[in-house]
């Protein structure tokens, strides 16, 4: 799938400090995958930046939602920037998760 998607990758110099892939599911509706942030930047704000720069890249190409598998731990990062959970919990990778969506 990784191959499919589209990668959002923070940089500094030649540093990564976080990416974001954004998957087309539809012609408007997409899923957020692998959202990273080395552990050293986190608490800054960058996944917020990674996220609104894939928002906008999906506003853009007429996309009308973005949803995503979020761990249990991150749901309230991400209802910050305007997700909202749906459906039941449930177990990923041994981790829980919740499902969760926003209308661009």
């Amino acid at each position: 799938v990784e191959e499919q998607c589209l990668h959002f990758v923070l940089t500094s110099g030649t540093d990564v400090y976080g990416c974001v892939l954004l998957h087309l599911e539809s012609a408007t509706n997409g899923r957020l995958l692998q959202m990273a942030v080395a552990k050293s930047r986190q608490g800054e704000g960058l996944g917020s930046v990674l996220v609104k720069a894939l928002e906008a890249h999906a506003i853009n190409i007429g996309m009308a939602s973005i949803s995503l598998h979020s761990r249990a731990v991150a749901a309230g990062f991400y209802s910050s920037l305007g997700y909202c959970a749906y459906g039941e919990p449930f177990v990923e990778v041994g981790i829980d998760h919740v499902m969760m969506r926003r209308e661009l």
